[in-house]
Protein backbone atom coordinates (compact mmCIF):
# COMPACT_ATOMS: atom_id res chain seq x y z
CA UNK A 1 0.00 0.00 0.00
CA UNK A 2 1.03 3.68 -0.90
CA UNK A 3 0.96 6.36 1.47
CA UNK A 4 1.48 10.05 0.86
CA UNK A 5 2.72 11.64 3.93
CA UNK A 6 2.27 15.54 3.94
CA UNK A 7 3.33 18.11 6.66
CA UNK A 8 6.43 20.53 6.41
CA UNK A 9 7.97 19.48 9.78
CA UNK A 10 10.16 17.16 8.89
CA UNK A 11 10.49 15.22 12.37
CA UNK A 12 6.71 14.69 12.15
CA UNK A 13 7.22 12.91 8.13
CA UNK A 14 10.17 10.68 9.23
CA UNK A 15 8.30 9.59 12.91
CA UNK A 16 5.29 8.32 10.33
CA UNK A 17 7.95 7.24 8.01
CA UNK A 18 9.60 4.79 11.13
CA UNK A 19 5.54 3.79 12.25
CA UNK A 20 4.57 2.65 8.55
CA UNK A 21 7.55 1.59 6.57
CA UNK A 22 8.60 -1.81 9.22
CA UNK A 23 4.79 -2.41 8.33
CA UNK A 24 5.39 -2.55 4.61
CA UNK A 25 3.85 0.40 3.57
CA UNK A 26 5.55 2.16 0.67
CA UNK A 27 5.88 6.05 1.78
CA UNK A 28 6.70 9.01 0.40
CA UNK A 29 6.62 12.37 1.35
CA UNK A 30 5.59 16.48 0.67
CA UNK A 31 6.49 19.37 2.66
CA UNK A 32 4.38 21.58 0.86
CA UNK A 33 0.47 21.90 -1.03
CA UNK A 34 2.21 21.59 -4.68
CA UNK A 35 4.46 18.86 -4.08
CA UNK A 36 2.23 17.43 -2.75
CA UNK A 37 -0.61 17.51 -5.45
CA UNK A 38 2.23 16.44 -8.04
CA UNK A 39 2.79 12.84 -5.66
CA UNK A 40 -0.87 12.45 -5.42
CA UNK A 41 -1.41 12.31 -9.40
CA UNK A 42 1.94 11.10 -10.17
CA UNK A 43 2.17 7.95 -7.27
CA UNK A 44 -1.45 7.51 -6.65
CA UNK A 45 -1.32 6.48 -2.77
CA UNK A 46 -4.45 5.09 -1.24
CA UNK A 47 -4.03 6.45 2.00
CA UNK A 48 -2.84 10.35 2.64
CA UNK A 49 -1.99 12.12 5.94
CA UNK A 50 -2.52 16.01 5.19
CA UNK A 51 -0.99 18.18 7.98
CA UNK A 52 -3.81 21.34 8.29
CA UNK A 53 -0.52 24.14 8.12
CA UNK A 54 1.41 24.36 5.44
CA UNK A 55 3.60 26.82 3.29
CA UNK A 56 1.65 27.18 1.01
CA UNK A 57 -1.73 26.79 1.76
CA UNK A 58 -3.19 24.16 4.18
CA UNK A 59 -4.52 20.52 4.44
CA UNK A 60 -8.17 21.48 3.37
CA UNK A 61 -7.16 23.52 0.89
CA UNK A 62 -5.38 20.53 -0.38
CA UNK A 63 -8.13 17.84 0.25
CA UNK A 64 -10.69 20.26 -1.82
CA UNK A 65 -7.94 20.44 -4.87
CA UNK A 66 -7.34 16.48 -4.51
CA UNK A 67 -11.18 16.25 -4.63
CA UNK A 68 -11.21 18.21 -8.10
CA UNK A 69 -8.32 16.93 -9.30
CA UNK A 70 -8.68 12.80 -9.44
CA UNK A 71 -11.77 10.98 -10.06
CA UNK A 72 -14.22 9.32 -7.30
CA UNK A 73 -12.24 6.19 -8.14
CA UNK A 74 -8.75 7.32 -7.30
CA UNK A 75 -9.40 9.41 -4.61
CA UNK A 76 -7.13 8.02 -1.66
CA UNK A 77 -8.15 7.91 1.69
CA UNK A 78 -7.17 11.12 3.69
CA UNK A 79 -6.81 11.84 7.20
CA UNK A 80 -5.88 15.24 8.59
CA UNK A 81 -3.05 16.00 10.93
CA UNK A 82 -3.06 18.75 13.36
CA UNK A 83 -1.60 20.11 16.46
CA UNK A 84 -4.50 22.47 16.27
CA UNK A 85 -7.98 21.88 18.04
CA UNK A 86 -9.88 24.71 16.09
CA UNK A 87 -13.18 24.98 16.25
CA UNK A 88 -15.01 23.07 13.25
CA UNK A 89 -11.25 21.93 11.51
CA UNK A 90 -12.80 17.93 12.23
CA UNK A 91 -16.24 18.86 10.97
CA UNK A 92 -14.73 20.41 7.61
CA UNK A 93 -12.42 17.59 6.90
CA UNK A 94 -14.59 15.11 7.29
CA UNK A 95 -17.62 17.29 5.20
CA UNK A 96 -14.97 17.44 2.50
CA UNK A 97 -14.49 13.70 2.40
CA UNK A 98 -11.76 13.30 4.94
CA UNK A 99 -11.59 10.07 6.45
CA UNK A 100 -10.78 11.59 9.88
CA UNK A 101 -8.48 13.96 11.88
CA UNK A 102 -5.06 12.67 14.31
CA UNK A 103 -4.48 15.47 16.88
CA UNK A 104 -0.89 15.86 17.38
CA UNK A 105 0.55 14.30 19.48
CA UNK A 106 -0.50 11.06 18.02
CA UNK A 107 0.82 7.73 19.10
CA UNK A 108 1.99 5.01 16.35
CA UNK A 109 -0.75 2.77 17.40
CA UNK A 110 -3.59 5.37 16.14
CA UNK A 111 -1.46 6.00 13.05
CA UNK A 112 -1.71 2.54 12.38
CA UNK A 113 -5.28 1.88 13.09
CA UNK A 114 -5.82 4.43 10.27
CA UNK A 115 -4.16 2.85 7.57
CA UNK A 116 -5.78 -0.33 8.37
CA UNK A 117 -8.98 1.15 8.37
CA UNK A 118 -11.01 -0.14 5.27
Amino acid sequence: MKVLIVDDNTLIRKMLRAVLEPEGLECSEAGDVATALAAIVRDEPEVCFLDLHLPDGDGLGLLRQIRATLDRVRVPRVYLTTGSDTEGVAERALDLGARGVLYKPFTPDQVLLKVRET
